[in-house]
């Protein structure tokens, strides 16, 4: 494996437009001992690749041991846990994506209902996260090796597991899905439920009362909840400051992002930027 040095890697997609496929983030790190992470939720889909150590996997009220060359997913939706292991903690990378054919394409690829799985092709899979750190790290050209790294990603789990999805295909999209998208690839914008409705031509109320029954909660708390989770990735990145993070991820009124964030997390962002995965392990 190359670059064998690094401890922790992370890829952020920048470039906000609406796809059927979208890519949120990638990432490599070499976890400490007993390192986890949840129990939480998460609103898009990722996928973990282990390339050396273990770990555990706790989704549904099960447990899965994870080792190298397994790959576990994490869906929208569902409450998931996962811990290194404390004498041979696991090295992997992150895949997210998210999108309105996302689920469709992961039941075309034939690994919709797994949890936990090996790949077969392990050099392969290996390579296409390594393209990724020997790449361009201009964020326009990053957002391309993103969505590229994906369907490389997909085109090597058809092999194993499925047969060739074709996206869009005779499929009338979803209006929830729509506007996930779309909310997801314009958070840095001033974002009105009315301007929504009027966007996806339908009725405020309509929209309203369609996004709760299938989310849970109101279109408004979404674009907060995701603003939010934006802010937690992108202060990852210590080369933006705090200020720079809650613009990016949509908070005009900085005051009120600081405030909102030690409301919602417990600490401050300069806090959390600290550790970061000790904060989420507690969240």
């Amino acid at each position: 494996m190359k670059k064998a040095a690094l401890d922790f890697q992370l890829f952020y997609n920048a470039r906000l437009e609406p796809l059927s496929i979208g890519v949120d983030e990638a990432g490599f790190e070499r976890c400490a001992p007993s390192h986890s992470f949840g129990p939480t939720a998460r609103r898009h889909y990722l996928f973990h690749y282990i390339v050396k150590g273990k770990g555990v996997y706790c989704v549904g009220g099960k447990t899965y041991e994870v080792t190298p060359g397994m790959m576990f997913q994490i869906k929208p939706g569902e409450t998931t846990y996962y811990q290194a292991d404390a004498k041979d903690p696991w090295v992997y990378y992150w895949f997210g994506f998210h999108g309105s054919e996302a689920k469709d394409t992961l039941e075309k690829l034939g690994i919709s209902s797994l949890y936990t799985f090996e790949v077969e092709d392990k050099k392969g899979m290996e390579e296409i996260f390594e393209s990724l750190q020997d790449g361009d790290s201009n964020p326009s050209s990053m957002s391309f090796s993103l969505l590229s790294a994906c369907y490389r990603i997909f085109s090597l789990l058809v092999r194993q597991f499925g047969t060739a999805p074709v996206l869009g295909e005779g499929k009338k999209p979803d209006l929830v899905d729509a506007i996930l998208s779309y909310v997801d690839h314009h958070l840095d914008q001033d974002l009105r439920i009315s301007e929504l409705s009027t966007f996806f031509h339908v009725d405020r109320s309509h929209m309203f009362r369609v996004f709760k029954n299938k989310m849970g909660i109101s279109p408004k708390d979404y674009i907060l909840d995701a603003r939010f989770k934006r802010a937690t990735i992108l202060l990852k990145d210590t080369t933006k400051t705090i200020k720079e993070v809650a613009i990016e991820a949509g908070f005009q009124d900085y005051p009120s992002f600081l405030k909102g964030f030690k409301k919602r997390f417990g600490v401050s962002p300069k806090e959390y930027r600290k550790d970061p995965f000790e904060t989420e392990s507690n969240i």
